[in-house]
C-alpha cells in the first residue's frame, strides 16, 4: 500500500486526520520520483522535497508499513534520496530537501539523519524556525528574541554533521 495503515485496517491518519504516504511503498517512491524527473525535463534547475519525514504526531503505535524495510528509521529517507538521485541524474538538476531545523543535534525520531541524507543531496534546506528552540538551546537564553543568532549558530550545526558532504549547499528556511 502507499498510505501508511491503521492497525485495524484502512488507511492510518495523523492528530490532524491526515493520511501520511508509506515510506517503504515502492509505488510512493515511483509517484516521487516521476514527479521529481517530470519537473527536471521542464527545466527546472532544482528539485526539493518537502516534508520527508516519518509521522510525529497521533496514534504513532496504531501504524503499520506495508512492505517495510528491516533498517534503522534513519536510513529510509537516505535510501529514498538515493533512489532519486541516480533517476535524476541524466538531468541537469540539482536535488534538495527540506528538513526540520532541530534535525541536526537532535533525534526527533523522524528519520532525518543529516549526515545520511548529506551523501544524496546537493541543497539542504533546514527550517530554521526560532520560536522551535527552547530557553538555552544553543547557548542562547532565548532564541525567539535573538533570531540572528539562532539562525548562525543552527547553521553551524548541520555544517557539523555534513563534515563528510562538504559540497551540500546549506539554504535555511526561514
Amino acid at each position: 500500500s502507499n498510505a501508511i495503515r491503521h492497525v485495524h485496517g484502512g488507511v492510518w491518519k495523523d492528530g490532524g486526520g491526515v493520511p501520511w504516504l508509506n515510506q517503504y511503498s515502492a509505488g510512493a517512491w515511483k509517484y516521487l520520483i516521476d514527479l521529481a524527473k517530470a519537473a527536471a525535463r521542464t527545466g527546472v534547475d532544482e528539485v526539493q522535497f518537502d516534508y520527508m519525514r516519518f509521522p510525529s504526531e497521533g496514534a504513532l503505535g496504531n501504524m503499520r508499513f506495508p512492505h517495510k524495510v528491516k533498517e534503522p528509521m534513519d536510513a529510509t529517507i537516505p535510501r529514498f534520496l538515493a533512489a532519486a538521485h541516480k533517476a535524476l541524474a541524466p538531468y541537469d538538476v540539482k536535488l534538495g530537501i527540506d528538513v526540520f531545523g532541530l534535525a541536526a543535534d537532535h533525534n526527533l525520531g523522524i528519520g532525518q539523519n543529516i549526515a545520511r541524507i548529506g551523501k544524496h543531496v546537493d541543497v539542504i534546506s533546514p527550517m530554521l524556525y526560532p520560536n522551535h528552540y527552547t530557553a538555552g538551546e544553543l547557548g542562547i537564553l532565548d532564541p525567539n528574541a535573538d533570531p540572528s543568532s539562532t539562525v548562525a549558530l543552527s547553521m553551524g550545526t548541520f555544517r557539523q554533521q555534513l563534515i563528510d558532504s562538504p559540497n551540500v549547499k546549506l539554504r535555511p528556511w526561514l
